[in-house]
């Protein structure tokens, strides 16, 4: 959410003359109402962020999302560098708005409105649905509306619905290519969550998926790869496998006619055999084949986010 973000940064060598807010973006449309900041940085200085209003293409919206097209493609990455897709964008966009305003309810029937009202509350739970034509609602809707909320947009959850998928047991990797990422997922318009790979069995990855797009990253280590005190922090409350304390598949599914039986069979085969469990982790790395892509763990990460890792490096050296 690069435009609230950008309200939460202090820059100490901000200059005072120099209030002139960045145009982004990211959010279709934005309402900023002007305020003095008292000893705040960025644009906090100078403007309160009231309303982060996102206009929805009802015509356009699920064929966008459901397309594994790039902003590349379009020429709409925010630089060289930005691998997102289009429904990357649109579904942060959804994802991080104070009010959506379905627009071209004209060109839709009652059952297309109904479904995609749907889809966005799901989406994002807290925001209000407008449906409009030609964008005209009242003002009184979007503007000095005080929905929006850093705490809440910094802790965003709206995906944390639907069909819920949760196991204590590590995916094989090549399995995991060949049964579910290499398939279509009919249906599905946004995957999240957290993942064990067994090749990795340290590191908590992170899963995110919006239309015909995957990303898995690395996210940091499991409490239970941490040094002692942090594992016995972890064992003290919530999900602790005696074995393999807090590693586990985590993920959250929104879409609209997903055959459920048939996703959760997929991520069933995935997940390794009773066979291979017994293998162990020394097991895993030296037999199963890994095609994913190599995760950063090191000096690529970015600053902060392997801290763990290195105290554990650190502890055992």
């Amino acid at each position: 959410m690069p435009v609230a973000a950008s309200f939460a940064y202090e820059d100490a060598e901000d200059d005072e003359d120099d209030t002139a807010p960045a145009d982004d973006s990211s959010s279709s449309s934005v309402e900023v109402t002007a305020a003095a900041g008292s000893g705040l940085g960025g644009l906090a200085k100078v403007a309160r962020l009231d309303t982060l209003v996102t206009v929805v293409d009802g015509q356009r919206f699920l064929s966008d999302v459901l397309a594994a097209e790039s902003l590349q493609e379009r020429q709409l990455q925010a630089d060289d560098d930005d691998e997102r897709t289009v429904a990357d964008l649109l579904v942060e966009q959804v994802e991080f708005a104070d009010v959506l305003l379905l627009n071209k309810i004209d060109l839709l029937s009652e059952q297309e409105q109904q479904q995609l009202c749907a889809l966005l509350r799901k989406l994002n739970p807290s925001a209000k649905v407008l449906l409009s034509q030609n964008c005209r609602v009242p003002v009184q809707e979007v503007l000095h509306t005080g929905r929006f909320s850093l705490e809440q947009a910094q802790a965003a959850a709206g995906w944390l619905q639907e069909i819920n998928r949760f196991e204590a047991r590590p995916f094989h990797p090549q399995r995991l290519l060949d049964s579910a990422l290499s398939q279509t997922w009919a249906g599905v318009l946004r995957s999240k969550g957290f993942f064990w790979l067994a090749t990795r069995h340290d590191v908590m990855g992170l899963w995110q998926s919006a239309g015909g797009a995957w990303q898995g990253e690395p996210s940091a280590l499991w409490n239970a790869a941490r040094p002692d005190t942090f594992a016995e922090a972890a064992a003290s409350g919530g999900h602790w496998h005696a074995q393999w304390g807090d590693r586990c598949q985590e993920l959250v599914w929104i879409g609209i006619d997903m055959d459920e039986a048939a996703l959760r069979a997929m991520l069933d085969a995935c997940l390794l055999t009773d066979e291979e469990m017994a293998l162990g982790p020394a097991g895993w790395l030296q037999q199963l084949q890994d095609p994913l892509p190599p995760w950063e763990t090191g000096e690529g990460a970015e600053e902060g986010e392997w801290e763990a890792w290195e105290e554990g490096e650190d502890e055992q050296q």
